[in-house]
C-alpha cells in the first residue's frame, strides 16, 4: 500500500468511527470511550507529521481506530448490508460538511484560534473527555461548523435527544446535543 493510501484508509476510517459513534450516541445515548477518545484527540492534534500521528501514531493507530476500520471494511465489501444505513448517512454527512468547509476558507482561521483555545484548557484536564473539555469543543463547532449551511436530519436530532434524555425535554439537557455533535465534528480537520 502506497503512503497515499494508507493516508486515505486511515482518513475513511476516521470518518466511519465517528459516524458509528454518532449512530450509537443516537441509539443508546452512551459511547464507548476507547473508541471516542482518539476521535477527540485528533481534533487538537493540528501540528502531526502524518496522518497516521492524528490517531496516535505508527502502534496504536490500528487500535484506536479499529472500529472505524472495521465498519469501512464492511461498507466497501462484501458485508454491506450488515452497516448500519444510519452510518452511511452519517459518514457521507461528515464528508460534505468537509466540502462545506473547503468552501469556507475564512472559517479555518477561527477553528485555528479556537483549537489552541482547547489546547490550553486541556492542561487542567485529565481528559479531553472531561464534561468542560466537552463543551469547549461543542462551543467551538457551534461557534464554526454549525454556522455553514448544512443540517442534520431531524429525524436524527430527535432519535439523539430522545435516547439521551430518557424522553425528557433538551432544554433540560443542553449537553446532550453538544455531545452528539462532538461525536459527529471530530473527523474534519
Amino acid at each position: 500500500m502506497s503512503s497515499r493510501e494508507k493516508e486515505q484508509t486511515i482518513a475513511l476510517s476516521a470518518v466511519f468511527q465517528a459516524a458509528e459513534l454518532v449512530s450509537i450516541l443516537a441509539k443508546t445515548g452512551q459511547v464507548d470511550n476507547a473508541s471516542l477518545q482518539p476521535m477527540l484527540d485528533s481534533i487538537l492534534m493540528v501540528n502531526a507529521a502524518s496522518t497516521e500521528d492524528v490517531y496516535g501514531g505508527q502502534w496504536d493507530c490500528q487500535s484506536n481506530l479499529a472500529l472505524g476500520r472495521k465498519i469501512s471494511r464492511q461498507a466497501l465489501g462484501k458485508e454491506r448490508s450488515s452497516v448500519n444505513p444510519d452510518t452511511l448517512r452519517y459518514a457521507l454527512s461528515l464528508i460534505h460538511l468537509e466540502h462545506k468547509l473547503s468552501k469556507a476558507p475564512n472559517m479555518l482561521p477561527l477553528i485555528g484560534q479556537k483549537i489552541a483555545q482547547i489546547e490550553q484548557k486541556k492542561a487542567h484536564y485529565d481528559s479531553v473527555l472531561h464534561e468542560n473539555m466537552l463543551a469547549s469543543i461543542s462551543g467551538m463547532y457551534q461557534d464554526t461548523l454549525s454556522k455553514l449551511s448544512f443540517s442534520y436530519s431531524s429525524t436524527w436530532r430527535q432519535s439523539v435527544l430522545t435516547a439521551a434524555t430518557g424522553g425528557q425535554s433538551s432544554s433540560s439537557h443542553p449537553n446532550v446535543w453538544y455531545s452528539s455533535r462532538d461525536v459527529m465534528a471530530t473527523t474534519w480537520w
